[in-house]
């Protein structure tokens, strides 16, 4: 059953969200296939246990392939691939019983004699490989195969299929009997029960018993080592396995084995198939000591969304086979495949083998013998997604080694080390996408008209699964398929060809075949065709002047279109055309059926008298004003002529040849119209006559200190003579002059040209154009009022000077060095004006003074217990510092500052506007509750406390005096301050009830009163 090919990646990021699963040891199930029904997407397994509803598994042949078996060297190449290897994902809709209902219909097609078998197919959104994550060993009929898809994958331990693949040939051989030295066993195979060769490894072409043994390769199994004792060839994959080695006996007398296992066989790199690694074939032994081949790599199968490494490596390793100690050496299995959708782009650190096994050693235990080792397993096969960069493993096993003989020094004998395997693209895991519905068919049209020798088709639009299709035509004896040749095309697709209508064809009907393996046949509804005879065309036509009658003389028509050649057209049956003037004009006309056209041509011919070309020319037709022209006709086929002149006199014509004078400078049309009886024609030539104006002289004059350079700007003058105003002239037309000192001079230019001259002066001043330029003596920036000095630096040659102090004081002086006043705040442009014969030059500069408005600083504060909280209200500043008095300061706006103990502090701040900066001081008194108050001096008293109204200070020592008093809020805010010199007294009758704190401070130290007014 041939199959659509359609491969679908799955989409990783689909996947829900999981929680992280450990992964170790064997995660997949299996089971034969011992039948499938392709209509209804069923498989019939041996087991279903393990596998589930809605779970993805991986259908795959593992053998099957053919080989040739002649006994030459041509034994185990491979004839026909079949299905081995062949693979895809499916998806279980249900189970019953041993049936296992798939989703979509299989996409190819399985020989259940390869042992085809399903593997489940988990799928994870997070992974981590914690032990050794394996498969089930191939056991001849499942096994060898680890598939998994997995959004993330940590590789904390290895994932190893190594030796799970193909197995090696066994050595166990029954060897009654005797060799002969006279003989050489050299057949390529023999039945299992001969004693003349060891048993060939496994490969995708099952080995039957009657061909199990001998050095032929099987497939991709190495072939087992011939009588007497000579080694086994090594398994395969994508490259050859090597070689086994001789047993060259060095008795003459003594068995030779110089027909040695042949390396497994290289399978083709298929994109569509996988394989396991080869087995190694046996070494020949007749003394129970040879040792069996090695088991080829298995099959690993991931699709991740990305992996991490954390040690762990990828292995499929074929396995290496064991030293003989006295017999011919095993072969070493093939590497198997790792195939993995997904990129190693992020991790290029994970470590990927495939390496062929190494073949067995032959230990000749110091005797006289030279045994043959077995050969290397193949490198196997790595495919990865395309854009991905690995460098994986995949060399060759190497073979093994004859050693410890008296005779023979330690080597190979001939034995080969296996190819190193094959890096490929992965284009992903082939999926069946299809359900297997029963076709439909429905032609476009149930009849068509077509034209008689010309091609048709007629089409079907068609749905369904695995079809094939064929075109039928019934002629009058029953349908009958439709062949291709001269007559249809593609009979076996949805159009069919008719390459030549005949008419005849009105009595055939046609139909679609859609044909099914599953579903049988059905029939598109039928189709007729009515073929239409081609209209035959033809037409005269007669002329008048340019006027052409079309007679129409064709047949089978139901419309017309005639193309008359000029440009213009008609779908009139016998029109009339009026063509535009004598030539030859091609007409053609289509005459149109229902499903046919055909055109004819013929060429019309006009000969008639030319209309006239107006030409003409003037002599002189350029001069100085009064000019006058000589106008001459060169006019063809013309019998009469106007002439328009103007500007002229006359100002028009009607002689053939006129005179004309021109008065005034400029640029004058002429228009010429010639006639005939044909018809007219006009020349009209812009600006033909050219009447020069007369000379003018001008000019413009550039200075640079006392050099002038000079720009003639006149006009129709062809020669000068400059005079400078010193003494010197040149008649160069653009001179330039050096003065030898600085003033006003008159410069002269005479202008000659053809028709005339000119005189035109100008007045120059020479010298050093002013150059202005000042800066300020004091400095430009500070607090209003400001004032600046600013002193003038201009150079070069001018009469007088002009400051602008624009919100200055003055605002303008004629000073050379002016100092002016800015009261207000602002930024302010200075300007500089000189005044010279050379030129006024202005020098502008914006905010060359900037004043600044003066701050205002002021604060409040709170007192809560040691800690004070500062209130900035100050205005104009940008900028402030805080002395605490304590040694800390603050740049903040708003400082919370910590005293460390009570006491009455001075704290300042200072506040700044650019260079201006203000401050402000307040005393700030801190007395946290809890506090004892200092005791006072003896002789000392402050009373009445709690007071009503008047408190009072006494002191018996005069010396005491001057003492410094402030009285404070109970937070610590000053109420009031001054100097005692003597006893006194203070009104409290003002202050609102509560608890106050009065300092006192001398010489001697400072004490805090607390003061108690009800």
């Amino acid at each position: 059953m041939k199959k659509a090919l359609l491969l679908v990646f799955a989409s990783l990021s689909l996947f829900f969200a999981h929680t992280q699963d450990s992964l170790s040891g064997i995660i997949n199930h299996y089971a034969v296939v011992e039948a499938i029904d392709y209509c209804s997407n069923t498989l019939t397994v041996s087991d279903t246990s393990g596998f589930a509803p809605g779970q993805a598994i991986l259908v795959i042949q593992m053998q099957g392939a053919e080989i040739n078996t002649d006994n030459a060297s041509s034994f185990g190449n491979i004839t026909d691939l079949g299905s081995a290897g062949l693979y895809e994902r499916a998806y279980i809709q249900d189970i019953n019983g041993f049936d296992i209902i798939l989703e979509k219909a299989l996409r190819q097609e399985y020989g259940l004699a390869g042992a085809v078998q399903i593997v489940s197919m988990p799928e994870y959104g997070q992974a981590v490989v914690n032990g050794t994550l394996t498969a089930k060993a191939w056991d001849g009929s499942t096994g060898g195969v680890l598939a998994f898809t997995v959004g993330q994958l940590i590789l904390e331990a290895d994932i190893d299929v190594s030796g799970k693949g193909f197995r090696g040939g066994s050595a166990v051989l029954d060897y009654t009997g005797d060799c002969n030295f006279l003989s050489n066993y050299s057949n390529y195979a023999y039945d299992e029960n001969s004693i003349r060769g060891a048993k060939k490894g496994e490969g995708i072409s099952a080995a039957p018993a009657s061909r199990n043994r001998g050095r032929g390769a099987q497939a991709n199994g190495g072939g087992g080592g011939n009588d007497h004792n000579a080694g086994g060839g090594g398994g395969a994959n994508v490259s050859g396995g090597g070689l086994g080695g001789e047993n060259d006996n060095p008795s003459f007398f003594g068995c030779k084995g110089f027909n040695p296992g042949i390396g497994g066989k290289a399978l083709q790199a298929l994109p569509d198939r996988l394989f396991l690694g080869g087995g190694g074939g046996a070494g020949h032994g007749n003394n129970n000591v040879a040792t069996n081949g090695g088991n080829g790599g298995g099959l690993v199968l991931i699709e991740w969304g990305s992996a991490i490494s954390m040690g762990g490596a990828i292995r499929a390793n074929g396995q290496s086979a064991l030293t003989s100690n006295g017999d011919g050496g095993g072969g070493g299995g093939g590497g198997g495949t790792i195939a993995i959708v997904g990129t190693l782009a992020d991790f290029p650190g994970i470590l990927i083998e495939a390496k062929g096994g190494d073949g067995g050693n032959a230990n000749n235990n110091n005797t006289a013998q030279c045994f043959g080792p077995g050969g290397g397993g193949a490198g196997g096969r790595f495919l990865i997604s395309t854009g991905s960069m690995a460098f994986p493993v995949l060399s060759g096993g190497q073979s093994g080694l004859s050693v410890n003989s008296t005779d023979c020094g330690t080597g190979a004998n001939g034995a080969l080390a296996g190819a190193n395997g094959s890096q490929e693209t992965f284009d992903g895991i082939p999926e069946g996408v299809e359900a297997n519905t029963p076709p439909t068919v429905q032609v476009l049209a149930s009849s068509i008209t077509a034209c008689q020798g010309n091609d048709a088709q007629l089409q079907a639009q068609v749905s369904g699964f695995e079809l094939s299709l064929q075109w039928q035509v019934d002629m009058g004896s029953g349908f009958e398929n439709i062949l291709p040749g001269p007559v249809y095309s593609h009979p076996d697709s949805s159009v069919l060809q008719i390459n030549e209508v005949v008419g005849a064809m009105e009595n055939y009907t046609y139909r679609l075949a859609v044909m099914s393996e599953c579903f049988g046949t059905v029939y598109s509804s039928d189709i007729t065709v009515n073929p239409i005879a081609a209209p035959s065309v033809g037409f005269t036509f007669t002329i008048d002047q340019l006027s052409v009658q079309f007679n129409n003389l064709s047949t089978n028509a139901d419309a017309y279109y005639w193309v008359f050649g000029d440009g213009n057209s008609s779908n009139l049956f016998e029109p009339s055309h009026n063509y535009p003037g004598p030539g030859n004009y091609t007409a053609t006309l289509t005459a149109i059926n229902t499903a046919c056209q055909d055109s004819v041509s013929q060429s019309i011919t006009f000969t008639l008298e030319a209309a006239p070309v107006a030409n003409f020319e003037a002599v002189p037709n350029t001069g100085c004003a009064p000019l006058m022209a000589s106008f001459t006709n060169l006019s063809q086929g013309a019998d009469n002529y106007f002439w328009i002149f103007s500007g002229g006199t006359p100002a028009s014509s009607t002689s053939p040849n006129p005179q004309v004078t021109y008065n005034s400078p400029g640029a004058y049309t002429v228009l010429l119209l010639a006639n005939n009886a044909a018809g007219s024609d006009t020349i009209v030539l812009e600006n033909y006559i050219e009447v020069l104006p007369a000379t003018q002289a001008a000019f413009s004059a550039a200075t640079n200190n006392l050099t002038a350079s000079f720009s003639n700007q006149s006009a129709n003058a062809t020669t000068y003579q400059w005079a400078f105003g010193d003494g010197w002239s040149s008649m160069v037309a653009e001179p330039a002059h050096t003065y030898a000192a600085g003033g006003t001079y008159t410069v002269q230019l005479i202008a000659n040209g053809p028709c005339g001259a000119d005189t035109t002066s100008l007045e120059l001043a020479i010298g050093a154009p002013p150059v202005p330029d000042f800066s300020a003596t004091t400095s430009s920036t500070g607090c209003a009022p400001l004032t600046v000095s600013f002193a003038n630096e201009s150079g070069g040659t001018y009469d007088s000077l002009l400051w602008a102090f624009p919100g200055g004081a003055p605002a303008s002086s004629t000073a050379v060095d002016p100092t002016v006043v800015y009261a207000s705040p602002g930024q302010y442009e200075v300007q500089l004006t000189l005044y010279s014969p050379l030129g006024d030059q202005t020098l502008s500069r914006p905010q060359a003074v900037t004043v600044y408005i003066r701050p205002e600083p002021d604060f409040d504060f709170e007192v809560n217990g040691l800690s004070v909280s500062f209130f900035n209200a100050s205005s104009n500043a940008a900028s402030y510092i805080w002395n605490f008095d304590d040694g800390q300061t603050s740049q903040e706006v708003n400082p919370v500052h910590t005293y460390s103990a009570p006491g009455v502090y001075e704290v300042t701040l200072n506040a700044s506007n650019g260079p201006c900066s203000k401050a402000i001081g307040q005393t700030v008194v801190i007395q946290p509750n809890g506090i004892r108050e200092a005791s006072l001096p003896e002789g000392v008293s402050v009373f009445p406390n709690p007071v009503s109204t008047t408190l009072y200070l006494q002191c018996e020592r005069p010396d005491w005096y001057p003492v410094q008093w402030r009285l404070f809020s109970s937070e610590g805010r000053l109420l009031q301050q001054g100097m005692a010199t003597k006893d006194r007294q203070w009104d409290l009758d003002d202050l609102p009830g509560g608890l106050y704190l009065l300092g006192l401070s001398n010489m001697e130290g400072t004490w805090v009163v607390k003061v108690i007014k009800p």
